[in-house]
């Protein structure tokens, strides 16, 4: 038996994520009456996944700025780079395709507590 990556969505959060992502931001409603027909969920349960999944994502980008943040060394530069990408289109996918805010972020995540 295979193990699941922790951070892979599973097929389900997936479609989730894909109709919000379609339409740039989607209230539960819009998304549990879109896959209603291909998924057979309730609403409440969508509402769970939703709300599980923002703290998901809200906690990955935590993880990326404090990756970004202590990535300070020369030899870390390719990795930084690379990290700060993904964090940056993560970023960007949660906040009206805008990175306005990123840069303060990366710069006091250190002085925050981890969620």
């Amino acid at each position: 038996m295979s193990k699941k990556n922790l951070h892979e969505l599973t097929d389900l959060q997936l479609t989730l994520m894909q109709e919000v992502w379609k339409r740039g931001q989607a209230s539960v409603t819009a998304v549990h009456d879109a896959l209603l027909e291909k998924t057979g969920l309730a609403k409440k349960t969508v509402g769970t996944m939703m709300a599980r999944l923002e703290k998901l994502i809200e906690r990955t980008i935590d993880a990326y700025a404090r990756a970004v943040a202590l990535s300070k060394s020369p030899q870390q530069q390719e990795s930084r780079a690379r990290i700060l990408e993904q964090l940056t289109a993560l970023y960007k996918n949660f906040h009206n395709n805008s990175d306005a805010g990123l840069n303060e972020l990366i710069s006091t995540v250190l002085s925050k507590p981890m969620p």
